[in-house]
């Protein structure tokens, strides 16, 4: 339906880690990007999609942070009932985050066919990219 995949080289110093190496965060800085870059990329996505927040069943968000979910939820304008958490059950699962996510929404009925899904992930490098999909049942 939608998608906005990006990345900012010039911010890697923020967040990375060297092969071998210890990763490497600027805490507050990472954080004010993860709140505010997704979102940014999950509004450029609705817009390519035709549509708004409100037509959005479900948000299955990068699993990082608690308050980052809240967060970016406040700033979509989506409720939290419609964003699907499961970081408190299986801590921040990195790049698998997403996938595990869209694994329990649809165990637990949470997601239907049809219903307009936004993914939205934010990592190391610094990359992201928000996408809103049509789930298939698959």
């Amino acid at each position: 339906m939608g998608w906005d995949p990006d990345s900012d080289g010039r911010a890697a110093a923020i967040l990375y880690a060297d092969i071998g190496g210890v990763l490497v965060m600027e805490g507050g800085e990472v954080f004010r990007r993860a709140a505010r870059v997704p979102v940014d990329s999950a509004q450029d996505a609705l817009t390519a999609a035709g549509v708004g927040a409100d037509d959005v069943s479900l948000v299955v968000p990068d699993q990082a942070n608690l308050p980052i979910i809240e967060s970016a939820s406040t700033k979509l304008d989506i409720p939290m009932e419609r964003v699907a958490v499961n970081i408190e059950r299986v801590g921040n699962t990195s790049s698998g985050s997403i996938p595990m996510a869209l694994d329990d929404v649809a165990l637990h009925g949470r997601v239907r066919q049809g219903d307009p899904v936004m993914l939205g992930r934010f990592g190391t490098g610094v990359s992201w990219a928000g996408a809103l999909l049509r789930w298939d049942g698959a």
